[in-house]
């Protein structure tokens, strides 16, 4: 678990019966993080200028940083975006940023670029860096912009999450790259269309997970999929959707 202190950070590990096993404080503020193979930690602080001056940073195991990457080297200050930078695929952890069209992976300390994302007109715009963060953000909200939401891969696809925010609505762009044969599969959703799927939580033993409400999977299961006995009512709690990746 992730702690926000002020300007700083503490990681709290639980053991599996849910008890407190130690504190790990930080002397770096961050909005995301993930745990390496190697046992060191990847947190994400984000543009927040000047309180993180380094948007992705390493750490050891006792709190330590033992590397610091991206700096914060715009123009003005307080640009903070709260996101889920990290996804992970088997043993692989890979990394993407809200104004970033570049998706890397994390290997160690060592961070490799993987894709360039094209967004078109959609792209945020280089005077925007020598912008006021309001005048910036009227500018990108006129003109919509996109940014990515999740990136992963395994040996034979890739997946792309891009949200578009434009007229007045978001929508979450979900593409599947067959690495073999170079097919790209393509669904658009938001929570008015394909709300079954708009909220993916990951990827687990070769299947997507989505968290849904129960009246939308209910919704779904009539019309998409044969009668099956899914023993939840619309009013339920939201649930847990496994799809083959």
């Amino acid at each position: 678990m992730l702690i926000g202190k002020g300007d700083q950070s503490e990681i709290w590990v639980y053991d599996h019966e849910l008890s407190l096993a130690q504190k790990i404080a930080l002397d770096y503020l961050a909005f995301t993080f993930s745990k390496l193979p190697n046992g060191n930690y990847a947190l994400c602080g984000g543009y927040n200028k000047p309180i993180v001056m380094h948007r992705l940073v390493i750490s050891d195991p006792e709190g330590n940083k033992v590397e610091e990457l991206f700096p914060n080297e715009y123009s003005n200050d307080l640009l903070p975006v709260g996101e889920h930078n990290f996804n992970s695929s088997n043993s692989d952890l890979y990394y993407h940023e809200f104004y970033n069209s570049t998706l890397f992976e994390l290997k160690g300390e060592r961070l490799s670029p993987r894709y360039e994302l094209d967004m078109g007109k959609y792209r945020i715009p280089d005077e925007y860096w020598d912008m006021d963060w309001m005048q910036g953000f009227e500018l990108i909200s006129k003109n919509g912009f996109a940014f990515p939401s999740h990136f992963f891969e395994t040996e034979d696809r890739a997946f792309f999450g891009v949200n578009v925010q434009a007229d007045m609505q978001l929508v979450n762009h979900q593409l599947i790259l067959d690495k073999k044969t170079g097919e790209i599969k393509r669904l658009i959703t938001s929570n008015g269309n394909n709300p079954v799927f708009y909220q993916l939580a990951g990827l687990f033993d070769e299947h997507l997970i989505f968290i849904a409400q129960a009246k939308d999977v209910l919704t779904f299961e009539s019309k998409a999929m044969e009668k099956q006995d899914l023993n939840i009512e619309a009013q339920d709690n939201p649930v847990l959707v496994f799809v083959k990746f």
